[in-house]
């Protein structure tokens, strides 16, 4: 038979998986704002690519005119 815990006991618990949970939320946003930072910088090289290959072709059918 489970043996019933004091208000205490459970206030402890509480107070133990707050802690824990609130240090696996900071882990969280951590992870996510490097993540946020690796789209960014992928973002940034897929424009500067597509802004190379619009000019690219618009130079190629400019000269091919």
């Amino acid at each position: 038979m489970v043996a019933k815990k004091t208000v205490s006991e459970l206030s402890k618990d509480l107070d133990a998986h707050d802690r824990v949970c609130s240090e696996r939320s900071k882990n969280i946003e951590l992870q996510f704002s490097g993540v946020n930072a690796r789209l960014k910088r992928l973002e940034v090289i897929i424009m500067t690519t597509t802004g190379a290959i619009i000019l690219l072709l618009a130079t190629v059918v400019i000269q091919g005119a």
